[in-house]
């Protein structure tokens, strides 16, 4: 009982924490993002609709704008300071929203002590220095994540849903999708694992190719609904005819150098972080730039991590599984964070808060897994409570020195660290869900079917 009450108090104090951080350090924070939040406004109030055309300098999706700029224009008559501290309150309530559905979803999934769990994410200077303190709405398209997951989560937590039920929950789970898409453009590398999830559980649920499709077209149909409804509200540049693709086409450069004060591999080259990312190795192979290799080094492990998922997924469909249990959901939630973690890695134009995402997801992982196997043991997870942290002194490094000058050490110490942690969880997601022997069992059922040659 005692033990109870005191992960109760942790998860409590996880969901105020943001907000305490936001009051106790009111001059602690990020001005130049917010510096842009306020020139988006002038733009927002005069006419939202028009947002596109006017403003060179908008490149959030239309539902990150309303975070931003539209909050802001709400609270703009209050003093662009008092204005400015409502707004972080506002994102730290937002944090506190976040811990309380990462509780939920871990009740859901019956990981043991998830009240202590989830205060111990919501504690994680990570969580509370990249989004509120530094004001930014990180945590809001984390909230539209959470919220999606845990509506995952809910269709299929021992649930036997009827057929019209079942649309019901699939027209929700594709309108969800779409507006989380809206919030940013960083979500896609979170978005798509929750993509990938759904598809699991139309797949398991329908079981025939027929109620697949349908089910499948239901999904993507709401998905793009609720951007297209959105598109038409917008008035856009000719020939775009969605602001999303707009935004992906010229709304961003952030590629073009080698990192944005993030830590990448690519940090390990020795060059200027602000410079060209096209900027070949050797003079003769043109190709070889950390700009090309990156996407394909991030192709590539995506890949095997989506494969070795993609088998495991199968051996669960072949014993006759009609909805995806809490270990699948939880290896979705671990094929999430994993994801989030190699494309900061590996691609160039990182920024300092891109691995923001990432740490929520694996702690949620790696503590509901430990159940189920003894290779994400006790010694990984305190791993990752330190990398949470670890990572959290980092933004709070480059959000007290704002001329980035803090050198390349803190940069070097973050990438080693994160390059070892990726190599680590990628060796653990093949051993559990054992890729090399589902490719000997293909394999070898694919030459069983061979004729023979006599």
């Amino acid at each position: 009982m005692k033990n109870r009450s005191n992960d109760s108090v942790i998860l409590i104090v996880g969901i105020f924490f943001s907000a305490f951080a936001v009051i106790a350090l009111p001059r602690l924070y990020f001005p130049g993002d917010i510096d842009v939040f306020w020139e988006w406004e002038q733009f927002w109030a005069n006419n939202w609709r028009t947002i596109y055309i006017t403003c060179k300098s908008c490149n959030y999706p239309i539902i990150g704008m309303l975070s931003s700029a539209g909050m802001l224009s709400i609270l703009e008559g209050l003093g662009q300071e008092k204005a400015q501290y409502i707004y972080r309150l506002f994102l730290a309530i937002v944090d506190g929203l976040n811990v309380l559905i990462i509780y939920w979803i871990l009740k859901n999934l019956s990981v043991k002590k998830a009240a202590y769990w989830a205060g111990i994410i919501g504690l994680s200077i990570s969580v509370w220095a990249g989004g509120a303190l530094w004001i930014q709405i990180d945590g809001i398209s984390q909230f539209f994540l959470l919220l999606t997951l845990a509506w995952i989560v809910w269709g299929n937590t021992g649930r036997l849903l009827t057929r019209s039920k079942y649309w019901q929950f699939l027209t929700v789970s594709g309108f969800l999708l779409g507006i989380t898409l809206l919030t940013k453009q960083l979500t896609i590398f979170s978005a798509f694992p929750l993509g990938v999830l759904l598809a699991t559980s139309i797949i398991f649920h329908a079981r025939k190719w027929k109620y697949i499709i349908l089910d499948a077209m239901l999904a993507l149909g709401a998905f793009l609904v609720s951007i297209f409804c959105i598109d038409l509200t917008l008035h856009l540049k000719q020939p775009y005819t969605s602001h999303l693709y707009y935004i992906w086409q010229e709304g961003s450069s952030h590629s073009n150098v080698i990192s944005g004060n993030g830590f990448n591999i690519w940090m390990f080259l020795g060059r200027d972080m602000w410079s060209s990312s096209h900027t070949p190795y050797f003079p003769y192979l043109e190709f070889l730039t950390p700009y090309g290799v990156g996407i394909f080094l991030f192709m590539f492990f995506a890949g095997i991590i989506s494969l070795s998922l993609a088998l495991f997924l199968k051996e669960h469909f072949n014993r006759g599984e009609q909805t995806i249990n809490s270990e699948i959901l939880l290896n979705g939630i671990f094929y999430l964070a994993l994801v989030n973690l190699c494309f900061n890695l590996f691609l160039t134009g990182t920024h300092e808060r891109y691995l923001y995402h990432f740490y929520p997801y694996i702690l949620m992982a790696v503590v509901g897994l430990a159940s189920y196997n003894r290779i994400f043991s006790k010694k990984l997870i305190e791993v990752h409570v330190l990398g949470a942290n670890l990572y959290g002194v980092f933004i709070l490094q480059i959000m007290s020195s704002i001329d980035f000058n803090i050198g390349y050490l803190s940069h070097w110490i973050m990438g080693i660290f994160h390059l070892g942690l990726f190599i680590w969880l990628f060796i653990i997601q093949v051993k559990y869900q054992d890729l090399r022997g589902n490719l000997i069992a293909i394999f070898e059922k694919n030459t069983k079917n061979l004729p023979t040659v006599r």
